[in-house]
């Protein structure tokens, strides 16, 4: 199945297809580019990907898993805080306010991230039927055209 239609997180590699997490990390690295050959061969069958896969689009969900993590962990780390006994070294006014900060900094990294990811999907939705109404507009000039001469 194209990239498109596959989630890019979480994704296994199969003996015909090339790990696609790994070549996009590969693009953060300050290292040489690595390219295998058994990506020369699958993208030589399948050269429509080859621009899929380095879409921006694709690259920002990295990102988004991430935001997701971090957030996770935060929210995370707010629970173990609220369970220690911190409040004997700052207050209970103070663990209450720490926490609380913690807490809703790991939502908010949370709701950014799904937030973006839904409206990246809603944005590649909207780019599709462009694409299809520009085809078909270009379709219908050529037959006019064609008619008229």
């Amino acid at each position: 199945a194209p990239l498109t239609q596959q989630a890019l997180i979480m994704t296994k590699p199969t003996k015909n297809t090339p790990n696609r997490n790994s070549i996009i990390l590969n693009f953060f690295s300050d290292g040489p580019l690595k390219i295998t050959e058994a990506e020369v061969d699958y993208f030589a069958r399948h050269p429509d990907e080859i621009d899929e896969i380095s879409a921006a689009s694709n690259i920002h969900r990295v990102f988004l898993f991430l935001g997701v993590v971090i957030g996770l962990v935060f929210v995370a780390v707010s629970k173990l805080i609220a369970a220690s006994e911190l409040e004997i070294a700052i207050g209970d006014f103070g663990e209450d306010f720490f926490v609380d900060i913690v807490f809703e900094s790991g939502v908010a990294l949370i709701g950014a991230a799904l937030t973006a990811y839904f409206l990246g999907i809603l944005l590649k939705s909207n780019q599709a039927k462009a694409r299809r109404w520009r085809s078909e507009i270009r379709r219908r000039i050529r037959e006019r055209n064609d008619t008229s001469s």
